[in-house]
This record gives C-alpha cells, structure tokens and sequence, in this order.
C-alpha cells in the first residue's frame, strides 16, 4: 500500500495529526497504569520503549498499514491521547484510542472516533471497522454504543502482565460514499 495522505482532522475542539516522535515524550507520560488498565499494551518501562512504539508508528503511516494519531486540543495545543487506525491495508481496520486521565469524562473519545470515522469512510475502501473493548471498560462501551456499535463477538485475550480480558468486539457500519 502506498503511503498514507492525511496530515490532519479536526473538530471544534480537536485536531488529529499523525503521531510523530514530537510527541514522545507525551505517549511515554500519560500511557500511564490507569490509562492502560483495560488494555493488552501496557505501558512503557522506559522512555526507550515509547521511542520504539513512535518509531513503529511513523513506519507504519509510511506504508500505509496504519493510522496512529495524537489527539491535540485545538486551541491550546495540548496532547490529549491518541487514536490508532490499524489495518487499513486489510478489509477491514481496527480502531482504539485512549485518553490520558485528566481528559476523561469531556466527550474528547467520541468527538475523536467521529471525525475519524468520517475520514475512513471517505476513503471508500472499507464497509465497516472493529472497535474491541475490555467488557468491564464501560464507558468505552456506551461510547462506542453511541457511535453505532454492535456488539459482534466476544473472546478472551491475555495482557503482558497475564491478565485475561473479556473482550467485547463492536461492529461499526461506515454510511456508503457516492
């Protein structure tokens, strides 16, 4: 797949640009245990780490694999968290976002999956994307819920530090272009 050519979104409140090694220093603070605590990646033990999952990011775009994106409030700048388009070279992608904690309960995740979402149904290759979610991370699930997710599947999956999570798999329909 060619490279990717998106160089931002954005929404009254937010601008999505491609994750680049600018904002290392942010994915490496705020991945933080409570952050990642209905994940599978768990966060980095050393600023090393966060370098190498920037780095895979970067790699990916240029192949056009995938789609992380720093989610920025737009007036201020300020990073919020980040949102992954993964497999976009594949029928269909998957997407996941966290926030860091102090951008929690604003309406920041939705806001972010809907521009988002209208930017890949624009693209015209994929009919729907998938959306897995930790079964006890409840406000994800309304989230996602709200958006026009429906619960597909259901299946369980192992962090490094060996918890097992319930995954809930949304199904969201993207509208037909043309």
């Amino acid at each position: 797949m060619p490279p990717l050519n998106f160089t931002a979104v954005e929404t009254e409140r937010l601008r999505l640009v491609p994750l680049n090694s600018k904002y290392t220093e942010d994915v490496y603070r705020e991945f933080t245990p409570a952050v990642a605590r209905y994940m599978i990646p768990q966060p980095y033990q050393s600023k090393a780490e966060a370098e190498q999952f920037v780095s895979d990011c970067e790699r990916a775009f240029d192949l056009g694999s995938d789609l992380e994106l720093a989610i920025l409030e737009i007036q201020s700048g300020e990073f919020l968290g980040c949102l992954g388009v993964l497999g976009l070279n594949l029928t269909v992608p998957q997407l996941g976002i966290w926030l860091k904690e102090s951008a929690w309960g604003c309406g920041y995740g939705r806001e972010a999956l809907q521009v988002v979402l209208t930017w890949l149904t624009g693209q015209g290759r994929h009919a729907y994307a998938l959306y897995p979610v930790d079964r006890e991370n409840v406000s994800s699930r309304h989230m996602i819920e709200a958006l026009g997710g429906v619960l597909d599947n259901v299946y369980s999956e192992q962090n490094s530090l060996g918890r097992i999570f319930e995954v809930c798999e949304y199904h969201l329909t993207l509208p037909s272009v043309g």
